[in-house]
């Protein structure tokens, strides 16, 4: 049972190190001139499993410009 427990938590630690490296990597492509990101959330379900219209909420970020 120990030995499960300790690739669980193997496992959350390399997930946490691949979320880091992955945000970093965002931040970094974010930063550079005339990036644009934007987060967006689906205003439903997806439930649909075929070809359907999926609507989202969306904000667009612009980096500040440094001059």
């Amino acid at each position: 049972m120990n030995s499960l427990n300790d690739d669980r938590g193997r496992e959350l630690d390399e997930l946490r190190t691949k979320l880091m490296k992955e945000n970093h990597f965002l931040k970094s492509l974010a930063s550079k001139p005339l990036s644009v990101y934007f987060d967006a959330y689906r205003t439903k379900a997806y439930d649909g499993g075929g070809e359907e219209n999926l609507t989202f909420q969306v904000k667009f970020k612009f980096p500040k410009i440094e001059t």
